[in-house]
């Protein structure tokens, strides 16, 4: 086991990670600080020739899994769950963002990138594998994002499906169809929500559903990954988290805090063009409203850099908990104006929701009734996109009964009654 990890970007020596008593130290390399065009990797972890150990601790550790899933990857490489820095190393090399996190062994090793192409099926056997890796096959597969549901990296190119090797970057992002058998069909509803606010005008990240042999997942290609010639090359990114030093385990407002006004601020001093920061912000929170989606925590909303630039990536994770009512708690993880529950916004939320950002409320309402404007149309377009990926009218219909009671719940509506 090493004592030491190195933080590299494109190749280039970030920074160093030590392993402390039961924490974790960083400290910039100076080679990157004196570096053209480099970068502070966080908005929490500005250049400093000192070690960092709490801010460290938290940007760290938002990389990595997390619940079940944490203690099964931990489980399938021989480490505690409990042991950060154990997990960076054996996971740490392909994780969301263009940081890469290697043993000291690692660092001189430099091989050409290098893909295994696998079936279809293999990549369903790696599903059902993932708590006892039975092959070589199995074990070649990182479960390395952070978040709590299931997924994996993936290259996926032209109808084929590949495992990176030599730390090669992954271009999409498998999601499975998590084992809590209260939120079921979650890779339809994912795809179902994604593709109706793409119709509506919404910037999201690209998504399709999968199916093997019965089985659903969701493929994601990932915007951090854009492609030069034959190149595929890591853009950096960081969730809020990461950004105000905030473990992942105190993402939801009730727990840390955090709220959409501290959200606001953090985008107008983080974004390199603030309003159209704020736009995203917005839009965002009108996302979460047009299909109740309860958990869009502060992991969920994050900053990419691209071109020496720093703005707010696309929507993701966006699915619909209302599906679920009932079966699991679908409290806002932050609030709207003074409302907890998806169910509940209204234009009067919204006007305090405009008073949390600092906005005039008919910057959002106009932004908002563009949407509504084209929900008709959205549906229409998502029925027939959803028929062509095979996805049950049963699991649609569902869905789109809550869509249409979302808008009218937010009316007025500018072409009469959505029902």
């Amino acid at each position: 086991m090493s004592e030491t990890l190195q933080v590299l970007y494109d190749q280039n020596l970030v920074g160093h990670i030590f392993r402390g008593n039961k924490i974790i130290n960083f400290r910039y390399d100076t080679s990157w600080i004196t570096k053209n065009n480099s970068f502070p990797i966080s908005y929490s972890l500005p250049f400093n020739e000192s070690n960092y150990t709490d801010q460290a601790n938290n940007y760290f550790s938002n990389l990595l899994p997390e619940g079940t899933i944490r203690s099964t990857v931990a489980y399938r490489h021989g480490v505690s769950a409990e042991d950060d820095f154990a997990l960076l190393e054996v996971i740490g090399a392909e994780c969301a963002g263009a940081l890469q996190i290697v043993p000291d062994q690692e660092l001189k090793k430099v091989e050409a990138y290098d893909y295994q192409n696998i079936t279809e099926s293999d990549l369903k056997s790696l599903r059902k594998n993932l708590d006892s890796p039975s092959s070589e096959l199995d074990k070649l597969l990182k479960f390395s994002l952070a978040g709590a549901q299931e997924k994996c990296s993936i290259y996926y190119k032209d109808e084929q499906f590949s495992i990176p090797l030599n730390r090669a970057p992954s271009n999409h992002i498998v999601k499975f169809q998590p084992i809590d058998d209260r939120v079921y069909r979650v890779p339809e509803n994912e795809v179902i929500s994604t593709l109706y606010l793409k119709e509506l005008g919404l910037n999201v990240a690209e998504c399709k559903l999968l199916k093997i042999d019965g089985t659903t997942m969701s493929l994601h290609k990932r915007y951090d990954r854009i492609e030069k010639g034959d190149k595929l090359i890591r853009l950096h990114q960081e969730d809020v988290c990461q950004c105000l030093s905030i473990p992942p385990t105190l993402k939801y407002q009730s727990d840390s805090g955090i709220d959409l006004t501290t959200i606001a601020k953090l985008v107008r001093d983080h974004c390199s063009i603030p309003a159209k920061g704020i736009e995203r912000l917005i839009d965002w929170v009108l996302g979460v409203v047009l299909i109740r989606n309860g958990d869009a925590h502060a992991k969920n909303f994050s900053f990419l850099y691209k071109g020496g630039q720093v703005e707010v990536t696309p929507l993701y994770d966006m699915v619909c908990t209302d599906l679920y009512k009932g079966k699991v708690d679908t409290t806002l993880a932050l609030n709207i104006g003074d409302v907890s529950k998806p169910d509940s916004v209204t234009r009067k939320n919204l006007t305090q929701f405009a008073e949390q950002i600092d906005v005039k409320p008919r910057i959002i309402f106009k932004r908002l009734d563009n949407y509504l404007s084209k929900v008709d149309e959205a549906i229409n377009k998502v029925s027939l996109e959803t028929e062509k990926q095979g996805i049950s009218t049963n699991h649609l219909k569902p869905l789109i009964k809550i869509f249409k009671k979302a808008a009218k719940n937010i009316g007025p509506m500018p072409n009469g009654d959505l029902e």
